[in-house]
């Protein structure tokens, strides 16, 4: 005979292991090798680089004030543009032309070295604001070091000018480099 505090009937059966928490500990273990791996492949130790060169580029757009072609719902078409026309195939939309400035040219300089120094080339503008008028327009400019890592691999670092100017040929600024994928990385070194 049993007591009534052994009777165990009203308990639900002990369960098995949960497939849920299966599940998760097989996808779990390869993110945490992968997660391992990722994070040696980006460490970083302290090297010291040495300035191999210099290069930039600049360059100047030049734009021309000419028609553009434009396509839209008639119904939100300003009334000012020009050659407003409905499209045979879908009355709801509408081509229409506008005037814009369209970058029609450019000019670029480039160097290898800090001397001269960086300069913008010369482009012949109109300054007017009538059609077949030329103004500046878009510039771009790039400032290169490369650099020479402890274990003889060239590095190619994109700067700001300040940082790329005050560098010299032959200094050795010291950064980090990924142990891994012996990179090095340009942000990190002390380039001021």
């Amino acid at each position: 005979m049993t007591s009534p505090s052994d009777d165990r009937s009203h308990l639900p059966e002990p369960a098995g292991l949960n497939r849920g928490f299966l599940l998760i500990a097989c996808l779990a273990l390869p993110i945490i090798a992968v997660t391992l791996f990722g994070y040696r492949m980006f460490i970083a130790e302290e090297v010291e680089a040495e300035v191999i060169g210099h290069s930039w580029a600049r360059r100047i757009g030049v734009d021309t004030l000419d028609w553009a072609q434009g396509e839209g719902r008639c119904d939100r078409i300003p009334p000012a543009l020009k050659d407003i026309q409905k499209k045979p195939d879908d009355p709801e939309n509408c081509t229409f032309r506008y005037t814009a400035w369209v970058e029609t040219s450019h000019k670029e300089v480039s160097g290898n070295s800090l001397q001269p120094e960086p300069y913008w080339p010369e482009v012949e503008t109109s300054d007017c604001t009538e059609m077949g008028c030329t103004r500046v327009g878009f510039k771009l400019e790039r400032y290169h070091l490369t650099l020479r890592g402890p274990d003889g691999v060239e590095h190619d670092c994109k700067l700001s000018q300040e940082k790329w100017a005050s560098l010299k040929l032959g200094s050795k600024p010291k950064g980090k480099s990924s142990l891994f994928m012996e990179r090095i990385a340009c942000r990190s070194f002390d380039l001021d």
